[in-house]
């Protein structure tokens, strides 16, 4: 637990201090902040789950932080990867229509509900073979 604890504070407090106020190239520090927030917090999710919820016997309670990490991960990923692409398409943020997620205007199909679906599909599935597990 105590290596555990070193490698968490450590990504966490990276995440603070690594390219803090930087721009790259063309790309503003902000938007750098962005990507490092994404990326950092992917890592961290991925962290937990390797060494907190992977090693636990199969449970419902399993299932669903495992789906939980999963969630963390990808949005996370998404994020820095929509930001990111966002930038190399030549767009500026402030191109981003009102009340569209940064996402869905990248592609122009609505991401979020894709994956939200996705989620749940996941969440059915695992809850589904808890439950035959469970019976047998």
């Amino acid at each position: 637990m105590s290596r555990f604890a070193a490698v968490l504070l450590v990504a966490a407090l990276g995440r603070f201090f690594i390219l803090d106020g930087v721009a790259l190239g063309d790309l503003p520090a902000p938007a750098v902040e962005y990507i490092k927030t994404g990326l950092f917090d992917a890592l961290l999710c991925a962290i937990i789950g390797i060494y907190l919820v992977f090693p636990q016997p199969a449970s419902r309670a399993k299932s669903l932080a495992g789906l939980a990490i999963l969630i963390g991960v990808v949005e996370s990923l998404m994020m820095s990867g929509c930001r990111l692409a966002w930038h190399f398409k030549g767009y500026a943020i402030s191109d981003l229509p009102k009340g569209v997620p940064l996402c869905s205007a990248l592609v122009g199909l609505p991401v979020r509900e894709a994956v939200f679906a996705l989620y749940f599909l996941i969440l059915i599935y695992e809850i589904a073979r808890c439950n035959r597990a469970r019976l047998t």
